[in-house]
């Protein structure tokens, strides 16, 4: 069993002393074990080569790939009586790493000799927040940042416009503000520490649905209907000022947002729900409007779905030409064509939006199925299946004693971990498998419809737990196959949550330094001495010590390493650590 000690070092390749994100993520990690107490004080950290690591030490260096697994995540941890060699491909990738021997520690209180090899069989790892309809506190999400790198999450979406509410700092309109609401200021403290944490922000602006707060300040811009009445819950897509001043407001958030290259590439446009288009006042009040405009502005034989095409891609034109990644719910695309009772529109989406795959909308047979978005040439889709994903702050208590504020099961973490894998689409259970490249992520949300029943700190309080298993799955979809549900429990409850998630700053861990030279004469001061500069090495293929990669040898348990918990708090605990655990 190896473990950190008052002689451990962190010894990073001096080849990468150029990296600052490295500098700053082994710097983090130091701070972390030390506010754990894992660690008396910040373990010294110097540059240096793999051979000036001591058997305390841990190396850590970058490669370029890793035995060709794809991907930003993957990492291997080489525990061995010279010294535990940390290899990524990213310097994300390295904090997992890094995040993995703290998680032993806090576990096992160290790590047996072998190999770790692990990475992440989904690229994007989300937790959505519904912060237009609810006022969530910036230290709120940033402590959410803090949670979700912890469990090897790696994207927040904020959705900060809603009917409800619009929540972050307008100044193209400040009259369509909420009473609270999170100034520039604020996010940006919010982006830092995302920055910090390896956390991607996504910008969220609905249209031209859920925009019943905008409408307020603007009835004039709600959709006109038959009667010249305006609709209160949607945009008016066919008046040319309505989508001009959309766009204004998409165009301040994306020059914003930015400012953060780094942090900010994809934004979610939404496009679902504008109305409920099998029934009325759609059917009465709204349709043969949007009908009329689509043949007067896109020619004969176009119909209303064409025009709303028409809109989104427009949008997505804007986004698009802003430098972003666009992304958009599904229920807003091709509606009609799956049950054959409308022509396939004319107008198609963009294929290069994405897709965030919610809900089928059983009672609609026209939303257009996963099967037909693939079959339009859309090759980035996401898992948000409603079913098990999302955390709604309901209108109505559910009757079967689940509570207000809830998922749509009870115990949704052994649910999660037990039922959900990354193919698991709402209502389209058997379209793609699990490693479908076309999946490039899952998420899970909290919405926020009834926003008042619940503080910020019981919805924190409330998705721990589930959030934690979804964070399992996505990083490993086959996790479960290999920890029981109460064994992976048991780890989640030990790690807790990250250092400084509530709030205290972490201590002070200073600079990697070069080492100084032993002096062979004491006339002489010492000098510094010139660490190697080795090329990056090669990922490794096996186990160092004749071992199996990715087993725990003392046990002799068949299970690989990095499985159970993994994205838990970056545990790369398994079956056969836990099993190690249990005959001490």
């Amino acid at each position: 069993m190896w473990k950190l000690s008052a002689d451990s070092r962190i010894v990073v390749d001096a080849a990468l002393e150029g990296n600052e994100r490295l500098k700053t993520v082994v710097k983090l990690v130091n701070a972390e074990l030390a506010a754990k107490k894992l660690v008396e004080s910040p373990l010294p950290m110097v540059w240096g080569a793999a051979s000036d690591a001591k058997p305390a030490d841990v190396f850590v260096t970058l490669v370029e790939a890793m035995n060709g697994v794809e991907g930003k995540d993957a990492y291997t941890v080489d525990i061995a009586p010279e010294h535990v060699t940390v290899t990524a491909v990213s310097e994300n990738a390295a904090m997992y790493a890094l995040r993995t021997i703290m998680a032993y520690h806090i576990a096992l209180a160290g790590m047996p000799f072998g190999l770790i090899e692990d990475h992440s069989d989904l690229a994007e790892r989300r937790l959505f927040v519904d912060c237009g309809r609810k006022y969530f506190t910036k230290d709120w999400l940033i402590a959410q940042i803090k949670d979700l790198s912890y469990m090897r999450m790696n994207a927040l979406e904020l959705h900060f416009s809603e009917n409800l509410g619009f929540r972050l700092e307008c100044t193209t309109d400040p009259g369509i503000l909420s009473d609270e609401y999170l100034t520039k200021a604020e996010m940006c403290e919010v982006l830092d520490a995302a920055r910090l944490y390896g956390i991607e922000v996504i910008p969220s602006i609905d249209s031209p649905g859920h925009v019943t707060q905008i409408l307020k300040a603007h009835p004039e811009y709600g959709q006109i209907a038959n009667d010249g009445t305006h609709f209160e819950h949607g945009l008016d897509i066919t008046n040319p000022e309505a989508v001009a001043y959309m766009k204004s407001i998409y165009a301040e958030y994306c020059d914003f947002f930015k400012a953060y290259p780094d942090v900010c590439t994809d934004f979610n446009i939404g496009g679902d729900e504008y109305m409920e288009f099998d029934r009325d006042p759609f059917l009465s009040k709204y349709r043969s409007v949007l009908d009329a405009h689509s043949v007067k502005t896109l020619g004969e034989g176009h119909d209303w779905r064409d025009a709303m095409t028409a809109y989104l891609n427009e949008i997505a034109d804007l986004v698009h030409g802003k430098g972003y990644n666009v992304r958009m719910y599904n229920d807003g695309m091709y509606y009609g064509e799956e049950s054959h009772n409308y022509e396939p529109q004319k107008v198609a989406l963009h294929k290069w939006i994405e897709v965030d795959h919610w809900s089928q909308m059983g009672w609609n047979g026209d939303i257009a199925k996963l099967q037909s978005i693939l079959d339009r040439g859309h090759e980035v889709i996401y898992n948000v299946n409603c079913t098990f994903g999302y955390y709604v702050l309901r209108n109505d208590v559910p009757t079967d004693g689940r509570p207000q504020a809830s998922f749509d099961h009870k115990d949704p973490d052994k649910h999660i971990f037990e039922n959900w894998s990354p193919a698991q689409f709402q209502a389209n259970e058997n379209v793609l498998q699990d490693d479908d490249p076309r999946i490039k992520g899952a998420a899970m949300h909290i919405w926020c419809d009834n926003p008042s029943i619940v503080t910020e700190q019981t919805v924190a309080a409330d998705i721990q737990s589930p959030m934690r298993a979804f964070a399992s799955r996505m990083w490993k979809a086959k996790g479960n196959s290999e920890i029981s549900f109460a064994e992976f429990k048991a780890v989640y409850d030990a790690l807790g949550h990250n250092a400084g998630y509530d709030g205290a700053p972490l201590p002070e861990v200073g600079d990697i330094v070069k080492p100084v030279a032993p002096n062979p004469d004491p006339e002489q001061p010492g000098k510094p001495e010139q660490p190697e500069k080795p090329g990056k090495p090669e990922a490794p293929n096996g186990g160092s010590h004749g071992q199996t990669a990715g087993k725990l040898p003392q046990t002799g348990d068949p299970v690989t390493m990095g499985v159970a918990a993994t994205a838990v708090a970056g545990a790369a605990l398994s079956g056969a650590a836990l099993y190690a655990r249990s005959q001490e």
